[in-house]
């Protein structure tokens, strides 16, 4: 398993939810780019640098407790912004959606800043 750990920014007793991963799951490299056509055939690129704020990251977990499933919709609920540990880092993120059905939970989260050096 490849544990992610989402927690509350503030003090929640049920804010916590560790996430047994399936599957390896971090968040990629990105550069902020855009491309833009010349005249003459050719492009201009305007390179703003590399940042985490423009992924998102998708987690699933094959067939999740109850108690799993109550912490994450708790969170979904009272907590808009929420830190999220992956194999790379600590991140702020937001909780876009929580999806629960038969056999997976996937949790989807819009990365906000990287709180770790």
């Amino acid at each position: 398993m490849f544990p992610v750990t989402i927690c509350s920014e503030l003090f929640d007793l049920d804010g916590i939810a560790i996430l047994p991963s399936s599957t390896p799951v971090d968040v990629d490299a990105a550069r902020r780019m855009s491309r833009t056509a010349t005249l003459d055939g050719g492009c201009w690129i305007t390179d703003q640098g590399a940042t985490p704020s423009d992924e998102t990251v998708t987690v699933s977990v094959p067939t999740p407790s109850p108690a799993l499933l109550a912490r994450v919709r708790h969170l979904v609920a009272t907590h808009a912004t929420v830190v999220v540990t992956f194999p790379s880092g600590v991140y702020r993120a937001a909780i876009q959606r929580a999806q629960a059905d038969t056999s997976a939970l996937r949790v989807t989260l819009f990365i906000i800043a990287r709180l770790s050096a």
